[in-house]
């Protein structure tokens, strides 16, 4: 398909909009023609409609601008669709992937200079967002449109929190006969002795000591001493004790994300996931940012407000991924009731990560 047949799919009306969160008046909806997620997904049909002048504007200097770039560890089947759903509003989306740790040092190391080349930042550790914001790195989007109708738990002044993967305990169905876990008191069955994998701390970013950081604060230090008393073997990769566990190398493997999960069961392998149905749960959180030097602001901001619409989310959360919309999106697996913010602060101090990696005996 040509950038002019895209073109032409873009409809300006003024019927009542569906509601895309810019002054409650633009309205952008996507209909994929292929199963979201899907890295051979066809291009999305666009139909914008409903715009008042202001957003008119908005759009127009996006447009003028026609080109934002992001920094994202998306998915490429995901990233894809975000791609083309502003291609044919004649935006091109610039993405950068590349995983947590590289998007950090990229992002970094170009702000310190004062020559950030991102519009718009995914980070999937929002536990970098204060430093971020303090060194002027950030502008603020709590004046965005879109945000002011987003929970107020999952925003802040300088990010908005649009994706969550759950973490939950992982099965090998073939060794593990157990369709649910009440709670965490599931990892120290003595059938797990010696048959469980997990992330090494030592060796892992945020998300791995954020969720022992929940597990010790719900169940105490003796806990997590009791889990080590488990002997569970160390990794260093989610993707990577997913596999395993998959192979059948272990019975267990936490913490498992909703997505390693899925990308074992898609192949057909013999996998569950588990969330406990009766314990705070947490997830790895991908937060929204807008740089404070974007070369393209307006087409950021175009951007950012699309993130969080109602078929941006529907894009970046689906059934393959197994992610969660944090405003219960229609159409998007639902958040948890149990869910818990990971406490950033307090879980990313080198003394509370010390203590852990010691508890863990790791």
């Amino acid at each position: 398909m040509t950038e002019q047949d895209l073109h032409q799919r873009l409809v300006l009306s003024r019927r009542t909009a569906l509601g895309w969160g810019l002054g409650g008046a633009l309205s952008l909806l996507v209909a994929a023609c292929s199963p979201r997620g899907n890295s051979d997904a066809s291009v999305p049909d666009i139909d914008v409609s409903g715009l008042n002048s202001t957003d008119q504007e908005l759009l127009a200097k996006a447009q003028q601008e026609g080109t934002v770039t992001l920094y994202t560890s998306t998915p490429p089947g995901i990233l894809d669709q975000v791609v083309a759903a502003l291609a044919t509003l004649d935006i091109t989306v610039v993405p950068q992937r590349l995983n947590s740790s590289q998007l950090s040092q990229r992002f970094s190391a170009e702000a310190a200079v004062g020559k950030a080349n991102a519009d718009v930042v995914m980070i999937s550790d929002p536990a970098l967002v204060p430093e971020w914001s303090e060194k002027g790195w950030l502008a603020k989007v709590d004046s965005q449109p879109a945000m002011a109708q987003w929970p107020t738990e999952f925003k802040d002044p300088y990010y908005s929190i649009v994706v969550i993967n759950p973490e939950g305990i992982g099965v090998n169905t073939n060794m593990v006969d157990a369709a649910s876990a009440e709670d965490w008191t599931f990892l120290l069955d003595p059938r797990f002795n010696g048959n469980a994998l997990t992330l090494d701390l030592k060796n892992v970013g945020g998300v791995a000591f954020y969720f022992w950081h929940m597990i010790r604060q719900t169940y105490g230090d003796d806990f997590l001493r009791k889990f080590a008393a488990q002997r569970p073997r160390l990794i260093d990769s989610g993707p990577s004790g997913a596999q395993q566990l998959a192979a059948g190398g272990s019975s267990l493997f936490l913490p498992c994300s909703q997505t390693n999960v899925n990308d074992q069961t898609s192949q057909g392998a013999p996998v569950r996931g588990l969330l406990p149905t009766n314990a705070p749960i947490m997830g790895a959180e991908s937060a929204a940012t807008i740089s404070a030097t974007a070369p393209h602001p307006n087409a950021a901001s175009f951007l950012f407000s699309f993130l969080m619409s109602t078929q941006g989310q529907q894009i970046l959360n689906t059934a393959a991924t197994g992610t969660s919309s944090p405003n219960a999106t229609p159409g998007c697996p639902p958040l948890p009731a149990n869910y818990v913010r990971p406490a950033y602060a307090e879980a990313s101090t080198p003394g509370t990560q010390k203590e852990l990696i010691a508890l863990l005996g790791m």
